[in-house]
């Protein structure tokens, strides 16, 4: 039941997109997937802030209704979808299914070891009291009978309640199949952002590159149960589309840019520090080009609603927000051990491939090619996540090394794939001053040189 469940809230989704994006059925399935995800747990939330029972009809009547209007709205433009059987298009479909074959029955037998037990006793363990008490409220009121960190965000665990309903029964293989399917998302909206920030060309090589990353691979699959998946995806639909709407200055795009950053930030409290981030560089542009009021309320309002809205209940049940505060009992010489372990980790080919190295060249790349000031937002996004975990680490809540050794992998693993997409603009850009596109000059022989040689021609 839940391989239909997740291919139908992806179609959903799909269905539900702003038809400029003028996304295709991988980018279409992708970015459905993310925000369908994103909004059924929304409307979770809601429901139990207002006593609304969960049950299957209840969920899903408001999709019903927006499904409705949204075939109404455009009964003049749908049209069937346009698949191509490329080969490209038949060889990444060979490797999903190839994939996914290969790993459900391994992930059936696989053991549970210290390395994913955080999915289990935290995100899963949150899932399975939502379903079995059918509110959030009992668990939050009991929080101290459990190690589960009660004050994390809730996308990830509504969404796994939402599988367990369907499948009748709290069934965490079967939701556990959410990860490798946020995996595919991130990398269908990372070809289509690429694809409209610079080439088809360039989609393909910086997609097959965050693929190929054995750390996102391994948090996607072995770790499966983990939010770092859903986390890095958000982090790149976010950031890529807030560099669309610097480009172009569409509103489709910052609105999609926000939900995306919202929805980061209601899955991890590191999509919190994210936010904050997004916002800056998104105020900047609003408050130097003095743009109207509605775009601010854009920007900050789905996010903002989200962690004032988490943050009110959280209070109520006396919960605080552990896991990622900065400033607080900031201690020098971790800081320099964390940044030491963070840098010697990212630059190792065996858990990043060349992620860092290529977004650290494409930085001084950047100072000779001089792509548009939205590429230094991208860029400047990854340093900021960085750094934000570094003085994370420099607060001493934790043993440093066991908390390094236990979790810096997968912090820096949340924007491998966000420093792929900071190098489009720079190939963007390349492409664009490249001189093999260059005019060329045609000089036209004088007739006289023309009859020359024809005169040799013929002589030959």
């Amino acid at each position: 039941m839940t391989p239909l469940v997740l291919l139908l809230t992806a179609l959903a989704g799909w269905a539900l997109l702003p038809r400029r994006l003028d996304a295709g059925p991988i980018a279409g399935l992708s970015l459905g997937f993310l925000g369908a995800t994103f909004f059924i747990s929304v409307e979770m939330f809601v429901f139990d802030l207002f006593g609304i029972g969960w049950n299957r009809l209840a969920l899903l009547l408001p999709w019903v209704g927006a499904l409705g209007w949204a075939l109404y709205s455009r009964r003049d433009t749908i049209a069937p979808p346009k698949l191509s059987w490329s080969n490209a298009n038949l060889i990444a479909l060979s490797a999903v299914a190839g994939i996914l074959a290969i790993w459900l029955p391994y992930e059936r037998t696989l053991p549970m070891t210290q390395h994913n037990w955080d999915a289990w006793a935290i995100w899963l363990f949150k899932a399975k009291a939502f379903y079995l008490d059918g509110e959030i409220g009992v668990y939050l009121s009991r929080v101290k009978e459990f190690i589960g960190q009660p004050g994390y965000p809730l996308l990830v665990p509504l969404y796994a309640t939402f599988l367990y309903f369907w499948e009748g029964g709290v069934a965490d293989h079967a939701a556990k199949l959410y990860s490798p399917v946020y995996w595919l998302a991130l990398l269908g909206a990372l070809h289509y952002l690429v694809s409209r920030i610079a080439n088809a060309t360039t989609a393909c090589a910086l997609t097959v590159s965050a693929a190929l990353t054995p750390i996102v691979a391994v948090a996607a699959y072995h770790w499966a149960g983990y939010v770092e998946t859903a986390l890095t995806a958000y982090f790149v639909v976010a950031a890529g589309f807030l560099y669309l709407w610097f480009r172009d200055g569409d509103a489709t795009d910052l609105a999609v840019a926000s939900i995306a950053a919202a929805a980061a930030a209601w899955t991890k409290n590191e999509g919190q520090f994210f936010f904050a981030g997004f916002a800056a560089l998104g105020l900047l542009k609003l408050l130097r080009e003095r743009r109207p009021w509605p775009q601010w309320v854009l920007l900050l309002a789905p996010a903002t609603t989200i962690i004032v809205g988490w943050s009110a209940v959280r209070a109520f049940h006396q919960i605080e927000a552990a896991g990622f505060s900065m400033g607080l009992s900031f201690e020098p010489s971790l800081f320099y051990i964390a940044a030491g372990t963070v840098v010697s980790k990212m630059f190792s080919p065996d858990l990043f491939n060349i992620a860092f190295y290529a977004w650290g060249l494409g930085l001084i790349a950047a100072l000779r090619l001089r792509p548009n000031s939205a590429y230094w937002a991208l860029a400047g996004l990854v340093a900021w996540q960085l750094g934000g975990s570094v003085l994370a680490y420099s607060t001493g809540r934790n043993e440093i090394q066991w908390w390094l050794g236990t979790s810096a992998d997968r912090l820096i693993s949340q924007v491998a794939p966000l420093a792929s997409l900071s190098l489009a603009p720079l190939f963007a850009r390349w492409c664009e001053i490249a001189p093999q596109n260059a005019p060329v000059e045609v000089v036209e022989p004088s007739p006289k040189k023309q009859g020359r040689s024809a005169r040799k021609r013929r002589g030959r």
